[in-house]
């Protein structure tokens, strides 16, 4: 399956939310349907593309994420953990279940790209924040189970640094979904 490619690098580092939106901008302008993204690293099999690809032209999902945890053999314990907790977290707070809410392997409709757009998230809870968010909005969820490859890539997670950013998401999203007096009901 031949689909175009564009790279699109930032002079300086902005962090992967803006990462994401600089690519949504792209394909929005574009004029494309959806759009996948895939997380740098080398984990994610591009020859996979065509299954979220597919899963979009069958049934018009707005978010399809690739989910590893199937068979997450190879992915290091600490990963696989906090994965399957914050994936816990993500499927209270959005009201569907959530297998890998930190796939950097996802397809987002037009629709979807025009919210997370919206979305304040910066960093990795960016990922999170979609799901949650465009769950909550009505659009349509959906995985595809995909494999990944574990080696010697880098990653670019900062445990205490991203768990405090996911963590002050959870409580934002928490606010808002069984309410505060503190809720504006604004952009999340």
């Amino acid at each position: 399956m031949d689909l175009p490619v564009e790279l699109i690098v930032h002079q300086r580092n902005q962090g992967k939310g803006e990462a994401i939106r600089s690519g949504i901008r792209r394909a929005l302008k574009d004029g494309a349907d959806a759009a996948v993204f895939l997380d740098a690293d080398g984990q994610h099999i591009p020859e996979e593309i065509p299954r979220l690809v597919d899963a979009f032209a069958t049934t018009g999902a707005d978010l399809i994420v690739g989910s590893r945890m199937g068979e997450p053999k190879g992915m290091p314990l600490v990963r696989r953990l906090s994965n399957r907790t914050s994936s816990v977290v993500v499927s209270g707070l959005a009201g569907t279940w959530v297998t890998d809410s930190q796939s950097g392997f996802r397809l987002l409709s037009r629709k979807a790209m025009g919210v997370v757009l919206m979305q304040e998230s910066g960093g990795f809870e960016l990922e999170s924040d979609m799901i949650i968010e465009l769950v909550r909005q009505g659009m349509v969820y959906l995985e595809v189970p995909i494999t990944c490859r574990y080696g010697s890539e880098v990653s670019h997670y900062r445990p205490w640094r991203d768990a405090r950013r996911f963590m002050a998401l959870v409580l934002k999203k928490a606010r808002g979904r069984f309410g505060s007096p503190h809720s504006t009901g604004g952009k999340s």
